[in-house]
Parts: C-alpha cells; sequence; structure tokens
C-alpha cells in the first residue's frame, strides 16, 4: 500500500498510494507512517507522542493521540508515586510488576500494574501484597 524511498539514514521520503477505503491492512500502514511522522516531531519538538487505537470504518479512521512534555511529571505519575508512600509499596515487586496506575472510581480493583507489556488491574489488598517493601 506504501512505498518507502530512502534518500539517506536520515530523510526518508513516503509515495503513498491513495486509500480509497480503510480496512485493516490500509489502516495498520496508515498507522505505521503515522507514527514515523510523530516520532519525528515529537524528537523535534521534545515532546512523547502516543497513538491509541484506531477505528475505523471504510471511509474514516479514528484515533487517539496522547502527548507528553519530556521527562515531565505527569497527573498519574504523582498518583502512583503518593500510593506507593501512603501504603509502604514498592514501585517494583521482586516478580517484575511495576506499579503504573490508579483508578478512583474502580473500586473492586483501582490498582492498575504493567508486567511483560501489559497491563493488569487488582485490588488494594492484592497490590500491598505484591508490592509490600
Amino acid at each position: 500500500m506504501y512505498n518507502l524511498v530512502r534518500q539517506s539514514a536520515t530523510n526518508h521520503h513516503y509515495i503513498m498510494n491513495k486509500i480509497s477505503a480503510f480496512n485493516k491492512i490500509s489502516a495498520a500502514a496508515f498507522r505505521a507512517d503515522l507514527a514515523v511522522v510523530l516520532a519525528k516531531y515529537g524528537m523535534e519538538s521534545n515532546i512523547d507522542l502516543k497513538i491509541g487505537t484506531i477505528r475505523f470504518s471504510g471511509a474514516e479512521a479514528r484515533m487517539q493521540i496522547e502527548a507528553k512534555v519530556k521527562g515531565a511529571v505527569t497527573k498519574e505519575d504523582r498518583t502512583v508515586e503518593n500510593l506507593i508512600v501512603k501504603y509502604n509499596l514498592r514501585e517494583v515487586s521482586a516478580g517484575g510488576e511495576k506499579l503504573v496506575g490508579y483508578n478512583a472510581r474502580a473500586h473492586r480493583y483501582p490498582i492498575i500494574y504493567a508486567r511483560g507489556g501489559k497491563k493488569y488491574k487488582t485490588s488494594l489488598d492484592h497490590a500491598k501484597f505484591l508490592f509490600a517493601k
């Protein structure tokens, strides 16, 4: 669908075929190309950019883009730090899990941790067991 022509190690020029409709293949190719463009822009402007899930129909594609200033502490980072201090937890458990978030609206499973690139939610009691000092 898309052909990448390299002129040098740092310069990329794209020759795109026109998209007549979005399908699984064209949406994946579009996402990959957009990720390259956003990464280049992010490096030049000191911003980390992440593309969320793409949803598409035949004529349109919708996605969420998250932007964060490099090195800045986000609200979610502060919430995790406060959680660690309040309950005397470690940020990384002995099993390699890492605390990454807290959802105050989720009464049963408010703690979010990551393991192996995937995110999981758990209860506060289980988080105290996993991340105890």
